[in-house]
């Protein structure tokens, strides 16, 4: 009798879609949840409801191991040994810099290079200086950080007035504008800088049903749409 008590009971939290997912989710990621995703899942998923959360991408790590957050799209790579991850994307790090700054002469750029250079970055919620910042810590260098910003229309002439190198993942440089003053480098390939983003899910959290079902309707989502648009190009 307790045997197939519990079955009725585990047969009854399966079918469990109902409720709340909350989702706390980094600012860069902001274009991977499209409305017609949100249509579609809350259409065949009525009961649900969807909360997600823009946060910084260490709020939203803490978020998830204190179990305020369900689940959590933040930027790879994560350091957390508690979190289950699932790799969205992965990109290098690219620079942009103005034609008259001495190293567009070069092809690939190396951290060392960039000592005496002006740096423009992305603002901390993305979480590029940080991968930079280590990497040039390593091998002894202090960089100087210009300006902090996401916004383009800040950036450029920022790079173009003061000569700053902007620095940036190679996929949203794939979405500059390039003019006749202006370049994109790569680092080389020795340089291990790398960013993406990734899903955050607790390792010991037994995960309801609908959260399980939101991941895997994303997942497929992401594919389907990759397969005919640029979707981390932002």
């Amino acid at each position: 009798a307790e045997y197939y008590a519990m079955r009725n009971e585990v047969a009854s939290l399966s079918k469990n879609y109902n409720g709340l997912i909350r989702v706390g989710i980094v600012p860069s990621a902001k274009k991977l949840i499209t409305a017609d995703f949100l249509q579609d899942f809350m259409e065949k998923y009525p009961e649900t409801t969807i909360d997600f959360t823009q946060m910084s991408d260490e709020s939203l790590k803490q978020g998830v191991v204190g179990h305020s957050l369900d689940l959590g799209i933040g930027v790879y790579p994560t350091s957390e040994p508690t979190l289950e991850t699932i790799n969205l994307c992965k990109s290098g790090i690219s620079l942009i810099m103005n034609i008259k700054n001495p190293l567009c002469k070069k092809q690939t750029i190396r951290v060392a290079d960039l000592q005496g250079q002006e740096i423009i970055v992305h603002s901390d919620l993305y979480m590029v200086e940080k991968a930079l910042l280590e990497q040039a810590q390593k091998a002894g260098l202090n960089l100087k950080v210009r300006l902090k910003s996401s916004e383009l229309s800040l950036t450029r002439p920022s790079m173009h007035y003061f000569n700053c190198v902007a620095i940036t993942p190679t996929l949203y440089a794939k979405n500059y504008q390039f003019s006749k003053q202006a370049v994109c480098r790569s680092f080389a390939a020795e340089e291990p800088l790398e960013w993406g983003l990734q899903l955050l899910m607790t390792k010991n959290k037994a995960q309801y049903t609908k959260v399980q079902l939101f991941v895997e309707s994303l997942l497929r989502n992401i594919e389907q749409r990759s397969a005919n648009e640029v979707v981390f190009a932002f």
